[in-house]
């Protein structure tokens, strides 16, 4: 389930780059074409699972793993890259899981959640959908931007 999950986070940082509100909605589009199929398929086993809740925890798990060996540095997590996995999965993650249109994607988020402000200590995530980061941007700061 959810193989090669770990390029999802290849292109993190320069995604996280000077974000606004157009070139996070580019990032965001480009995101789901290439690695929607991860979120296609996690919606897939969510629906053929028998036990939700568990196969919830799983794919968070898969998810929370692929994250961190990516970031992982001398057998742990740097505080600027927990920072910098936190604020992706934040912009990207979560709003990719919310995007799809299953009735069992804020069970995913949900688990998604609680499995990261377990892993991270003093880490309190909390999940949006696109939209609502998507209208947060300003377009203009003070009319100059």
């Amino acid at each position: 389930m959810l193989e090669n999950f770990d390029a999802v986070y290849d292109d993190r940082s320069v995604m996280l780059k000077r974000l606004k509100k157009k070139r996070y909605e580019e990032n965001m589009n480009r995101f789901r074409e290439v690695h929607g199929h991860f979120f296609r398929e996690m919606m897939t086993v969510m629906e053929e699972a028998e036990d939700k809740a568990a196969a919830s925890r799983e794919i968070s798990g898969i998810i929370l793993d692929e994250g961190i060996k990516k970031v992982k540095r001398f057998g742990r997590v740097p505080g600027y890259e927990e920072v910098n996995l936190t604020f992706f999965m934040i912009y990207y993650i979560f709003p990719a899981i919310l995007l799809e249109e299953s009735r069992y994607n804020t069970m995913v988020a949900d688990a998604l959640q609680a499995g990261f402000n377990e892993r991270f200590k003093n880490s309190n995530i909390r999940y949006a959908d696109y939209q609502t980061i998507h209208d947060g941007f300003n377009e203009k700061i003070l009319g100059i931007f």
